[in-house]
């Protein structure tokens, strides 16, 4: 078979390959656009390349012949190395985006997200006393935990939507977490919702999908099992809780991380399982220093003792009703 007719024959699958990568980044927002550019840019390349007359350059006698046998279609063996190159990156490359979209659909489940978009937007000024409490501190210079706490309808899951979208937030953020970027990512526990929206299993895969879509580069490193098994399992296959579990201990375990996160999880009380172990479970997750926790729940005695944190704010009731009332009188 003639070069050019086999690299062309590669050519056409490795943008049809692209685009399929495209159309599924596009529909998920996986946060890919940059990197699929890149490959798109390598292919253009391979196309140019293999399009142009190449009789200017000077002959070399290791010179292949298309099958057509005009000399302009002649690619020297300079050509033939960088080709090989290319389309080997740009192979490799796909390969690789295909697999962390795989495995990003795999964390992902339909109702992952409707909780939060359900929550009422707080009105501007109405958490912005946050900043104005040891939760500033804690955002910009400490690790561990931080408890919200409130009694049911004192506005605490508005002001986690809030705070955690807030610029402040992620400003102090990136303070706490130089020279190293910060991550956050966010869940809501809803006791009306699915068996997802209410269990370890939705949070973990959840913060998970939030992780490694942001993150990219750490989802070989962190998945490795999954990671050489996709080409023999099926790609919904289900995450089990060992391994689920084990994914975010290595990710936080990980000296050479290039990122610090932090996660904020709303309505502990709402979540269908023992408390006492997802309070165990934080403070393993914060125990192991890439990782901080902004949490709210009502002010329940086991998260009183089990949560074991002097970062602690339990005026939000009073804070929202202030707020709120001086809300309602501007509008009246």
């Amino acid at each position: 078979m003639a070069l050019t007719s086999f690299t062309r024959a590669q050519l056409e699958k490795l943008v049809a390959a692209v685009d399929g990568l495209r159309a599924r980044d596009e529909k998920n927002y996986y946060n890919q656009s940059l990197r699929i550019d890149a490959i798109s840019s390598m292919l253009e390349e391979v196309a140019k390349m293999i399009q142009r007359p190449t009789s200017r350059y000077p002959r070399d006698p290791t010179d292949i012949d298309d099958s057509t046998g005009h000399p302009d279609a002649r690619l020297t063996s300079t050509d033939v190395r960088k080709l090989s190159e290319i389309i080997s990156q740009a192979l490799l490359s796909s390969q690789q985006l295909s697999r962390e979209q795989r495995i990003l659909a795999s964390l992902d489940f339909k109702a992952r997200t409707h909780r939060e978009a359900a929550i009422a937007e707080a009105h501007h000024s109405s958490c912005e006393w946050a900043f104005r409490t040891s939760f500033s501190q804690w955002l910009q210079n400490q690790s561990g935990i931080f408890w919200i706490s409130g009694k049911a309808g004192s506005g605490k899951s508005t002001w986690m939507k809030h705070i955690h979208c807030h610029p402040t937030t992620k400003r102090l953020l990136r303070n706490w977490a130089s020279p190293k970027p910060a991550v956050d990512a966010s869940w809501f526990f809803w006791h009306a919702g699915s068996q997802m929206q209410k269990s370890l299993q939705g949070l973990l895969r959840s913060l998970l999908y939030d992780i490694f879509r942001e993150c990219p580069s750490i989802i070989l490193d962190s998945t490795l099992g999954r990671w050489f098994d996709l080409d023999r399992i099926s790609a919904d296959k289900k995450w089990s809780m060992p391994e689920l579990l084990e994914t975010l201990r290595t990710i936080g375990n990980c000296k050479t991380l290039p990122v610090k996160f932090c996660f904020f999880i709303d309505g502990l009380d709402e979540y269908h399982g023992e408390h006492i172990e997802f309070c165990e479970l934080a403070r393993d997750l914060v125990e192991l220093g890439n990782i901080k926790l902004c949490l709210s729940s009502r002010p329940w005695a086991v998260f009183e003792l089990h949560l074991q944190t002097r970062w602690r704010e339990n005026s939000i009731s009073m804070s929202t009703r202030g707020t709120t009332s001086r809300y309602l009188q501007k509008v009246v």
